[in-house]
């Protein structure tokens, strides 16, 4: 029993301090900057293990000086934006980030829903320690699976 829980515990703690990796400076982020248009200017792409991502690079909409370009470290498996959008955003003078509220959100979802996943399982063998007794290990040729009788 108690294996199980320090088990459950342990992924529910790694699943939450993912969580904070992908939303903590996202959250940081938008409180630190201001609203702003951004436009577009290309989309970069990667291609790893037979699947591309896309990460949009930013520039200020309507800025009469020399466009300055964000391209930012996040990556998504689907094309959030295409070459010549305008899109609302938000935007870092002190750093020069620039984020478009889509991808902002998509971050933020990511990592509240890795957080929710991570709360709920280390409060499971709290609130419901007998269906973690009754829990069987399985193993199988690639992976350790639980399930329920």
């Amino acid at each position: 029993m108690w294996a199980k829980a320090s088990f459950l515990i342990f992924v529910g703690g790694m699943f939450f301090i993912v969580g904070l990796a992908f939303a903590g400076p996202t959250s940081r982020f938008i409180s630190a900057s201001e609203p702003a248009t951004l436009i577009v200017l290309r989309v970069d792409q990667d291609r790893r293990s037979r699947r591309t991502y896309y990460r949009p690079v930013f520039g200020l909409h309507g800025d009469a000086g020399a466009p300055a370009e964000y391209a930012g470290d996040i990556w998504s498996g689907g094309k959030l934006h295409e070459t010549g959008d305008i899109v609302e955003g938000r935007y870092s003078p002190e750093t020069g980030e620039m984020q478009s509220n889509e991808l902002s959100r998509s971050s933020l979802v990511a990592g509240r829903t890795a957080q929710f996943v991570g709360l709920l399982l280390m409060l499971l063998p709290v609130l419901a320690p007998g269906w973690v007794r009754r829990m069987r290990w399985q193993r199988s040729s690639s992976a350790v699976r639980l399930f329920r009788p």
